[in-house]
C-alpha cells in the first residue's frame, strides 16, 4: 500500500516528528512524506508517533486507494489541524468565544473549590495534638505503632473545628465572618475541647451533628479524608433496615466506634486520650501563610453564601461532597509524597509527617496550605479531565459495513437506529445537546458478535459519533484477556489505544506467552520479581504501551501506571478494578477508578454473572456512572427482566443527581439490541420509579418479540441443544451417603456412554469414534471425586474414557497449562468441527495408544467452565445448581457449530449431590445457587422444578430472559431466581437500609458511610476468606510456602496446613486426559525465558484455598489440585 503523511506539527514536535517519519518514509516536501508499506509497518509508525506525541503534534496518514481517491486512515495528535477527511485549512478566522465553555457547565465548580479549600486548610488540624507530635518523635516506636492513637487525628480535627464554629454562633455566616476577619481564638477553642479523663470519653463519643449546613459539609470531609465511617462496635447488623433520610440524621449516629478509635476500652488508651486534646504548641493560628488562606477562602464562601443552602438541600449535594472530597484526598496524596518546601518559613514546631527514615518532614502549616493549593488545582482541572481525554479514532474495522442479510449486519442496523435517535433528539431540542443519558441492553445470542457490536454502539454514542473512549468491565480475568485479544485482532486497536488491566502480572505473562506461541513468535519477556517501593493508587498489572501526553492533567497522578489507566482510550479490565470507586472505605484506592469513570462511558459484559450482594454492589457502580454523566451498556444473552429494570432504575437515579448540578436534559435514552432487531425509546419521567415502570414496559415488549424470534428459529431450523433428565429418584432408597454418591457417579457414567454414541465424531486417521464431553459438578471436592471414579470405572472393552478435573483450586502454572491445552483442543471454528483436536499431539497419542473403538474425553469441571471459556463440547452432563447454571453450561455444547441435533446432547441430573445426600428441609441449590433458608423449594427434584418436556424440545435462555407475571418461587427453579433478583434490585417498597440497592440512592444517606460495603450488608465479592500459598521449587523437592514480608522468605507451611501430597505413582491412573509435571514446566521456563525455577515458582506456583480448611487434613495432587483429605 502507498501512504502519504502530512505534518502540521509546531515547535519541537515538528523536529521530533521528522526524525520518526524520516526513518520510515521519503520526505517529498518540508512537511510531507510518502512510502510503500505494509499494514504492520504502518501500525509501527503510528505507535512510534503516539509515543512521542505532545500537544503540538498533528500528523495525518492518507492511503492512496486508486488513481483518483485517497482515504484518511488516522490522525495522531491535534485533530483540529485537519477536517474529517484530513484536509488542511488554507485560512482561518477568529472570534471572541467564552474561553471557559467547558467550565460553564460546571455550575458547582466555585462551591467545590471553596469547600475543598476550607476543608484542606483544616483537614489535619488534629495533628497539632501533643500525642500526635510525640508519635512523630517516639521514644518507644514499637509501642506507639501497636497501640495507635486512642482516637484518630481526623476525629480530633472535627472537634476542634466544631468548637470553633459553635463559639461563633449558630449560622454559617457567623463562623465565616470570624474566619474572614482572622478571629480564631486559639485558647478558647483548646479549652472547649479539653475535659477530665472521665468526662472526655463521653464528650467526644459522637461526632458533632448540630453544626449549620456548610460547617457540617466541611466537618464531614475532615472526618472522611482517610476513611469512610464503618461501624466496628457490638451488634454490627443493627443498621439493617434502618433509613437515614437526611445528612443530619446520618451524622447523629456516628460515634468514634465507627472506625475512629483504637482500643479505647483498655486502661492504657483511656489514660492517653487527654493527650489527643492537648495542644502545648497551639493550633497553627500563629502561621501568617495559613491565616492568609483562611481569610481568603472564607471571604469567597461569604460571596456565595446563599448558593450553599440551595445546594445542600438538593440532589446536587452529592456531587458537591464527592468532588470536594476527591480534591482534598488527591491533594493530600500528592503533596504528602513531595519533599518539604525548603523555602517555608515558620517558627511553629508542629509537623504533619515524616520521611521513610522517620526524620521529620513537612511542617503542619506548610502541609495544610500545600494540600489546599493542590486540592484547588485538582478541582480546577475537573472539567478538563471530564472532556479532554484521549480517544481512539479512525478505527477502520468499525467503519466497514456488513452486507445486508449477512451474519453481522444487525450490528450496523443497531448503529443506524441509535444515530437516528440522536438526530431526532437534536431536532426536538433545537440543538445538538451532548449531555444526554443513555442506557443500553445488548442481548444478542452467543456467537453473534456482541463484543464488536458493543464497540460500534459506544462509538455511535460518543460526542462526535466517531470516537471510542469507554471502559469494558468483565467479571473474570480470563474474559478480560480474551476480550483484549479480540479487540486487537478484530477491531485493530493496538496497545497505544487499548489498555488491559487485570489483577495479576503472572496471569498476564502466561497469557501473553500463550498468545505469542499461537502466532509462532518467540517471547523474550521475563517476569519482574521485585515490587515497586513507591505507593501508588493502582497495584495491579496494566498492559498499555503509549506515553502519556504532556500537560496539567498529567500532574494529577504520581506514577506512570496510574496515568496509563486514566489516559488509555479503551480500557478492558476486570470489574473489580472499577468497583473500587464505590467499594473502597479506607485510603485513596477509589480515586483512580472514580476519575476514570468521570472520563469514560461504561460497558459491563456478562452482567448476569453476578448474584446476591454482588448484584447490589454492581448497582452502586452503575449509579455512580449515571451520577458522573456517563452512558452505560449492560451486555449478556441471558439478562433477566429484573436485572435490566433494576440497573436502569439505579442509573436513572444517578442521572437525576447529575442533572441537578449540570446543564443536561433529564430524559434518558434507552436502547434494546439483539441479532433480530434494535429498539430505541426515550424515558422522560423525572420520578425514577415511574421511569423504571416505563422502561420495564418497553423491555417486556422487546423480550416478547425476542422469544417469538428464538422459538420460530428453533421450530424452523431445529435445536442445537436437546435435553434429557437422568432419573435418580430410586437412589434415595440407598442407605449410606457414600453408597448414594457412588450410585450417582455410576448413573452418570452410564449416561456418558449413551451421550457418546449419539454425539461422536469419526477420527479420519484411525476410523475410531471420538467425542468430547463435560460433566459439570457444583463444587470442587465432588468434582475430583467424580474424576477419580470415572478413571477407575470398569468401562466396556470397546470403550476408553480419558478424564480430567478442572477447577480453581490448582497451582497457577498447572492450571494455565491445562487451559492452554483445552483452548487449543475445544475449538470448532472450521468446517471440520474437530480438526484442531485431531491434530493435537496429546489427543493424537491418546487415540492411537488404545485399541478401543470408542474414545471418550471427559472434562469434569466446576462452574469455572461456565463463564470465560470459549470451549465447544459434543455433550454435557449437568449437576444443577440453578437454572442459570444449566443455561451457561449448555452454551458450551456445540458452541461453535450451527448445525442442529435430533438426539439429546445435554443430560441433567434429577437431584444434585446435596439433594441426594441431605436429609430434612435445608437448601441444596446453594453455594452456588439461589435457594436460602428463608426461601426453600417444596421439592428438590428437577422433574417438578423445570419444564422437562420443553427442554426435550431444546434448551435455550427463554425461561430466564422472560418471567411469569405471578412467580412461584417455591415450585419453580427459574422462578426462584427471578424472585431472588427481584428482591435485590426491584423491590422498591423495602426500607432503604445500607444493605439494599435503594439505600445508595439520593433519597437515602447511607452512601456517606462505608456500611453497605461491609461483610454482613451488601459487599462486592463477599466470598470466603482465602489463604494463599505457593508451591516452592527446590533442588531437593517442593514444599508449600507462605510469604513472610518482614524477612522476605518463604516459610514451609505443609505441616501447619496439614497438606499431604498424592504422587502419580500412588494413583496408578493411566487414563488421565492430560498429564502435567510442575517441576518439568518450571525447568522448561528456565530454558525458554532464563528464569530460575525457584524464583518462578514464587510467582507462578500460587494456590488459594478457603480459610475454613485450617485444621482439616488436605490432599494435593498435580493432576487433581487441592481437596480435603477424606482417605482413611
Amino acid at each position: 500500500m502507498i501512504v502519504t503523511f502530512i505534518s502540521q506539527c509546531e515547535k519541537k514536535a515538528l523536529s521530533r516528528t521528522r526524525r520518526v517519519l524520516d526513518t520510515y518514509a521519503s520526505r517529498i516536501g518540508s512537511r510531507t512524506w510518502q512510502t510503500v508499506i505494509t499494514m504492520d509497518g504502518l501500525a509501527a509508525i503510528k505507535k512510534h508517533l503516539r509515543k512521542t506525541a505532545t500537544k503540538n503534534t498533528a500528523v495525518a496518514c492518507h492511503w492512496m486507494r486508486g488513481k483518483t481517491r485517497t482515504e484518511l486512515l488516522w490522525v495522531v495528535g491535534n485533530r483540529q489541524q485537519f477536517d474529517s477527511e484530513g484536509v488542511v485549512p488554507v485560512h482561518s478566522t477568529q472570534r471572541d468565544v467564552f474561553s471557559g465553555l467547558t467550565e460553564s457547565d460546571w455550575d458547582l465548580l466555585p462551591q467545590i473549590k471553596i469547600v475543598a479549600a476550607i476543608s484542606a486548610l483544616f483537614h489535619d488540624w488534629g495533628k497539632a495534638s501533643e500525642l500526635f507530635q510525640s508519635k512523630l518523635r517516639p521514644s518507644d516506636k514499637r509501642k506507639e505503632k501497636v497501640l495507635g492513637d486512642p482516637v484518630r487525628h481526623e476525629w480530633v480535627s472535627c472537634f476542634l473545628f466544631a468548637e470553633f464554629v459553635r463559639s461563633c454562633g449558630s449560622t454559617d455566616r457567623e463562623w465565616l465572618d470570624a474566619l474572614s476577619d482572622g478571629r480564631l481564638d486559639e485558647k478558647k477553642i483548646i479549652q472547649s475541647v479539653q475535659a477530665s479523663e472521665k468526662t472526655l470519653i463521653e464528650k467526644v463519643r459522637h461526632v458533632p451533628a448540630d453544626l449549620p449546613p456548610l460547617a457540617s459539609v466541611v466537618l464531614y470531609i475532615l472526618l472522611t479524608h482517610h476513611r469512610l465511617p464503618v461501624y466496628r462496635g457490638s451488634g454490627r447488623s443493627q443498621w439493617k433496615g434502618v433509613k437515614r433520610g437526611s445528612f443530619k440524621e446520618l451524622l447523629q449516629i456516628i460515634s468514634y466506634e465507627w472506625s475512629y478509635a483504637n482500643y479505647l476500652e483498655t486502661e492504657d488508651q483511656r489514660c492517653r486520650l487527654p493527650l489527643c486534646f492537648s495542644f502545648p504548641h497551639g493550633i497553627c493560628t500563629d502561621s501568617p501563610a495559613w491565616m492568609k488562606q483562611i481569610k481568603k477562602w472564607s471571604q469567597r464562601a461569604l460571596e456565595r453564601y446563599t448558593s450553599f443552602s440551595e445546594i445542600i438541600n438538593s440532589p446536587g449535594f452529592r456531587s458537591l461532597i464527592h468532588f470536594s472530597r476527591l480534591a482534598v484526598m488527591l491533594g493530600d496524596h500528592i503533596y504528602s509524597s513531595q519533599q518539604a518546601d525548603p523555602s517555608w518559613k515558620t517558627d511553629i514546631p508542629l509537623y504533619a509527617n515524616t520521611e521513610k527514615d522517620n526524620s521529620l518532614k513537612q511542617k503542619l502549616d506548610e502541609h495544610l496550605v500545600g494540600v489546599m493549593k493542590q486540592a484547588l488545582k485538582t478541582a480546577h482541572l475537573l472539567p478538563r479531565l471530564e472532556s479532554s481525554m484521549d480517544e481512539a479514532r479512525d478505527v477502520q474495522s468499525l467503519k466497514a459495513a456488513a452486507r445486508p442479510g449477512t451474519k453481522y449486519y444487525w450490528q450496523d442496523k443497531a448503529v443506524e437506529k441509535i444515530l437516528a435517535w440522536r438526530t431526532e433528539q437534536a431536532e426536538l431540542l433545537k440543538k445538538q445537546d451532548q449531555s444526554f443519558g443513555f442506557f443500553t441492553v445488548n442481548m444478542a445470542s452467543t456467537g453473534c458478535g456482541k463484543t464488536t457490536a458493543n464497540a460500534k454502539v459506544m462509538q455511535a454514542l460518543s460526542r462526535d459519533c466517531d470516537s471510542l473512549r469507554y471502559i469494558l468491565a468483565l467479571g473474570l480475568r480470563t474474559l478480560t484477556l480474551q476480550t483484549g485479544d479480540e479487540y486487537k485482532e478484530r477491531l485493530g486497536l493496538d496497545e497505544t489505544e487499548l489498555a488491559v488491566l487485570i489483577g495479576s502480572k503472572a496471569i498476564a505473562t502466561l497469557h501473553r506467552e500463550w498468545h505469542n506461541a499461537q502466532q509462532n513468535e518467540d517471547s523474550e519477556d521475563t517476569v519482574e520479581m521485585s515490587s515497586e517501593s513507591q505507593e501508588t493508587l493502582l497495584d495491579d498489572h496494566i498492559d498499555f504501551a503509549c506515553d502519556i501526553p504532556e500537560g496539567d492533567l498529567r500532574t494529577l497522578l504520581q506514577t506512570e501506571k496510574d496515568r496509563q489507566m486514566l489516559f488509555a482510550p479503551v480500557l478492558s479490565c476486570t470489574i473489580d478494578h472499577m468497583m473500587a470507586a464505590t467499594e473502597t472505605t479506607r485510603g485513596g484506592r477509589w480515586i483512580l477508578p472514580f476519575m476514570r469513570l468521570m472520563t469514560s462511558d461504561l460497558v459491563i459484559d456478562e452482567i448476569d454473572d453476578f448474584s446476591g450482594t454482588d448484584m447490589i454492589a454492581v448497582g452502586r457502580l452503575v449509579f455512580l456512572a449515571g451520577m458522573l454523566g456517563r452512558k452505560v451498556m449492560i451486555s449478556s444473552a441471558t439478562i433477566t427482566p429484573d436485572i435490566a429494570e433494576g440497573y436502569f432504575h439505579t442509573y436513572h437515579q444517578g442521572w437525576t443527581t447529575y442533572t441537578a448540578s449540570r446543564n443536561a436534559n433529564e430524559t434518558v435514552g434507552c436502547c434494546w439490541i439483539d441479532e433480530f432487531r434494535t429498539v430505541t425509546s426515550t424515558v422522560q419521567d423525572s420520578d425514577s420509579i415511574s421511569a423504571s415502570r416505563n422502561f420495564a414496559n418497553h423491555h417486556n415488549h422487546f423480550i416478547e418479540k425476542r422469544v417469538r424470534s428464538l422459538r420460530s428459529q428453533r421450530n424452523q431450523k431445529g435445536a442445537r441443544r436437546v435435553g434429557q433428565l437422568i432419573q435418580c429418584k430410586d437412589l434415595l432408597e440407598i442407605g449410606s451417603e457414600v453408597e448414594r454418591e457412588e450410585a450417582l457417579f455410576e448413573r452418570s457414567a452410564q449416561t456418558i456412554l449413551s451421550l457418546h454414541q449419539d454425539n461422536c465424531h469419526t477420527d479420519p486417521v484411525t476410523g475410531k469414534t471420538v467425542s468430547f464431553g463435560c460433566v459439570r459438578m457444583a463444587n470442587i471436592d465432588p468434582c475430583v471425586s467424580m474424576t477419580k471414579y470415572l478413571l477407575g470405572f470398569q468401562w466396556p472393552e470397546d470403550v476408553c474414557v480419558y478424564a480430567m478435573a478442572y477447577h480453581s483450586r490448582q497451582v497457577l502454572l498447572l492450571r494455565n497449562e491445562q487451559e492452554r491445552h483445552l483452548d487449543s483442543v475445544l475449538k470448532c471454528k472450521t468446517e471440520e468441527p474437530r480438526r484442531a483436536a485431531f491434530s493435537n499431539l496429546v489427543i493424537r497419542k491418546q487415540i492411537e495408544k488404545n485399541a478401543a473403538a470408542n474414545i471418550v474425553f471427559v472434562l469434569v469441571a466446576t462452574p469455572v467452565e461456565e463463564v470465560g471459556r470459549d470451549h465447544d463440547f459434543d455433550w454435557a452432563i449437568i449437576e444443577p445448581s440453578s437454572y442459570r447454571s444449566i443455561i451457561q453450561l449448555a452454551g458450551r455444547v456445540r458452541r461453535h457449530r450451527s448445525t442442529v441435533v435430533q438426539k439429546p446432547n445435554i443430560a441433567i441430573l434429577e437431584f444434585n449431590r446435596k439433594g441426594l445426600l441431605s436429609e430434612g428441609d435445608q437448601p441444596v441449590f446453594t453455594r452456588p445457587g439461589f435457594e436460602t433458608d428463608s426461601m426453600l423449594l417444596n421439592s428438590h427434584s428437577m422433574a417438578s422444578l423445570v419444564n422437562v418436556r420443553d427442554m426435550e424440545k431444546g434448551i435455550d435462555a427463554v425461561p430466564r430472559i422472560s418471567r411469569n407475571q405471578e412467580l412461584k418461587p417455591k415450585d419453580s427453579l427459574v422462578d426462584l431466581e427471578h424472585n431472588s433478583i427481584h428482591c435485590s434490585l426491584t423491590h422498591y417498597k423495602q426500607v432503604p437500609g445500607p444493605e439494599t440497592m435503594h439505600g445508595w440512592h439520593h433519597n437515602s444517606f447511607w452512601w456517606l458511610t462505608g456500611q453497605a460495603q461491609q461483610y454482613n450488608y451488601a459487599p462486592f465479592r463477599a466470598g470466603e476468606s482465602q489463604i494463599e500459598i505457593c508451591d516452592i521449587y527446590t533442588e531437593d523437592g517442593n514444599y508449600f510456602g507462605e510469604w513472610e514480608q518482614r524477612n522476605k522468605i518463604w516459610l514451609d507451611r505443609e505441616l501447619v496446613y496439614r497438606i499431604d501430597r498424592e504422587r502419580d505413582s500412588d494413583m496408578g491412573y493411566e487414563r488421565l486426559w492430560l498429564h502435567r509435571d510442575y517441576r518439568a514446566l518450571l525447568e522448561r521456563r528456565e530454558d525458554q525465558y532464563g528464569e530460575s525455577p525457584g524464583k518462578a515458582s514464587g510467582v507462578f506456583g500460587r494456590l488459594t484455598f478457603p480459610k475454613r480448611f485450617e485444621g482439616s487434613k488436605l490432599l494435593y495432587s498435580e493432576q487433581f489440585g487441592l481437596v480435603e483429605n477424606r482417605r482413611e
